[in-house]
């Protein structure tokens, strides 16, 4: 392993949440960190999310992380944090990017937290905006509906537009496997995935591992679309976090100003 040449682009892909592949993704970062100076780090998340995760990055404390923990990530399994931490304490100029359509929970504490700090006239704002808008097709509670294919025409789209702002960084980025096949199956109501379209355009500067192979049969995340999960289980645990941390986000605002 290792960046020989500048531009290169390293897919891993997952069983979500599963702990022997999340310290297995440490391992290989860790190396790609440090001995090959990479730091931007492309993950399956939305771009609210990763904006907040760089913002904890920054910070001394951890209250952005146990926010984003509860609203963004999957609160049944305590380690995601100590993977996140591990990176911050390991691998501290770590750059998160964030690549999948918005997820409006977290999108609607990352505007708040702009209009705190008052960035609404801010390119991040509008940017943010438009994220929202796209975000709100995939979840029923805000009139859209579920679409594999559109989710995965964004995430395409998204990680091209970040890798091509980067001038030639190699960078890492962790996906679920089914995003980073080389064949163009179409898993993804006739999308081609990511890996494939991103080979397809940028060759050999592109390279696969699935860590799947590691995965125990643990802890297996259901898809916002599982009909298993209840929406109202979702929205009271949502109104928690709300009411939890929407003192923080002010804060943070006002720090900022």
């Amino acid at each position: 392993m290792g960046a020989k040449h500048r531009g290169q682009i390293y897919l891993y892909g997952e069983q979500h949440c599963n702990q022997k592949i999340m310290e297995k993704q440490l391992e290989i970062w860790h190396d790609f960190y440090h001995n090959d100076n990479l730091r931007c780090l492309f993950l399956e998340h939305c771009y609210f999310a990763t904006e907040f995760f760089n913002m904890w990055m920054r910070s001394s404390g951890d209250d952005i992380l146990e926010m984003l923990y509860e609203i963004a990530l999957a609160p049944n399994f305590p380690y995601i944090k100590d993977f996140f931490r591990t990176i911050k304490k390991n691998c501290p100029e770590t750059i998160f990017c964030g690549t999948t359509p918005a997820y409006p929970p977290i999108g609607e504490k990352y505007l708040q937290y702009l209009e705190d700090s008052n960035q609404i006239d801010s390119d991040k704002y509008c940017q943010a905006k438009k994220s929202m808008e796209k975000g709100k097709r995939l979840y029923a509670e805000y009139g859209g509906e579920w679409d594999d294919g559109y989710r995965e025409a964004n995430i395409v789209e998204n990680f091209i537009c970040k890798f091509e702002k980067l001038n030639g960084e190699s960078v890492m980025g962790i996906y679920g496997a089914m995003h980073i096949m080389l064949d163009p199956v179409e898993y993804f109501d006739d999308v081609p995935c990511l890996g494939h379209q991103l080979k397809e355009r940028y060759g050999e500067a592109v390279h696969f591992e699935d860590l799947s192979y590691l995965f125990d049969g643990k802890n297996i995340i259901l898809s916002p679309q599982d009909e298993n999960i209840q929406e109202k289980d979702i929205t009271h645990s949502l109104d928690k976090a709300n009411k939890k941390y929407g003192k923080v986000l002010k804060r943070l605002g006002e720090n900022r100003n």
